[in-house]
């Protein structure tokens, strides 16, 4: 069994209500389409914002430990983490995190619902 979590921006949330995110996750469809049903979405969590270093920010790296406590072995990054939806290019904090979470061996997918 996979344990999923899901990373947004926290400046796209002022206006999301990640049900994009979540409703792709329940009918296991685009980003999550080969999941099974036994796999399961455990956290829905965001950065810290574009001011955030996430390497030294003590509440990221609280939240990537947490991560590891509760067995997260993939993490997607919303599609709001985008920033130029032309070129694909992402936000760097958001390219700082997955580079964390990749050294300490969780898997990284890019995008959730726009796939």
């Amino acid at each position: 069994m996979k344990k999923i979590a899901i990373l947004r921006c926290m400046n796209v949330s002022n206006r999301c209500t990640g049900s994009g995110c979540l409703k792709a996750w329940n009918g296991r469809d685009r980003a999550f389409s080969g999941y099974a049903e036994e796999d399961q979405l455990i956290s829905f969590f965001h950065c810290n914002g574009c001011d955030c270093d996430p390497a030294t920010d003590e509440g990221m790296q609280k939240k990537l430990n947490r991560l590891q406590k509760n067995g997260i072995t993939v993490v997607h990054t919303g599609d709001c983490t985008v920033r130029d939806k032309e070129s694909g290019l992402r936000c760097p904090k958001i390219n700082e995190i997955v580079q964390l979470l990749q050294e300490r061996g969780i898997e990284t997918v890019h995008g959730t619902h726009h796939k």
